[in-house]
Order: C-alpha cells, then sequence, then structure tokens
C-alpha cells in the first residue's frame, strides 16, 4: 500500500487486459477503479488479505471467465490500444 503508487496503473494490468486475460488483483485507486469499470477481474483494496481470498474464491467457481477475458480485451482496446492513445493524444491537443 503505497499512496504516490496508488495513482498509476501497472503496466501488467495494461499486459493481462491486452491478452484478454482475467484478472484477480489488490490495489488501490487506478488499478482498483480499471479493474471495476472494465468488468474485467476481481479487485479488492491493497493489503486487504480477506477480500484478496473471497476474490480467489468467488474467480474459482465463476463459470463464465470467459467474459472477464472479452471484458479485459474491449477495454484494452477502447482505451489503451496505440491507435487509441494517439487519436485521444491528437485531441487533447487540437
Amino acid at each position: 500500500k503505497d499512496d504516490l503508487i496508488s495513482y498509476t496503473l501497472p503496466g501488467k494490468v495494461q499486459t493481462y487486459m491486452a491478452a484478454g486475460k482475467p484478472i484477480i488483483a489488490s490495489g488501490d485507486n487506478e488499478m482498483y477503479d480499471i479493474i471495476t469499470e472494465a468488468e474485467c477481474g476481481f479487485v479488492s483494496k491493497a493489503e486487504d488479505v480477506e477480500g484478496l481470498k473471497q476474490n480467489i474464491l468467488a474467480f474459482a467457481e465463476l463459470k463464465n471467465k470467459e467474459k472477464l477475458g472479452k471484458n479485459a480485451r474491449k477495454y484494452y482496446e477502447e482505451n489503451f490500444s496505440k491507435d487509441n492513445f494517439f487519436k485521444k493524444l491528437e485531441e487533447t491537443f487540437q
């Protein structure tokens, strides 16, 4: 748990999303918000051991894990792909 780091998104999260993989994570702010918004996995607050445990159990029991992966890939394409990144950057500077 680190207040400064919690405002960043670890590169591995984008990598998992690009690969269309479901995510089980423990983190705050940016990572928590993106995984929740993308509906691509389970996320608990940093240092919440019980929450992480419950998320692992929930994932293990989930019938349609593929949907999480599809949601991850879709969110990546819409928000992090190179084409969309440059499009948003260009819009910002116009």
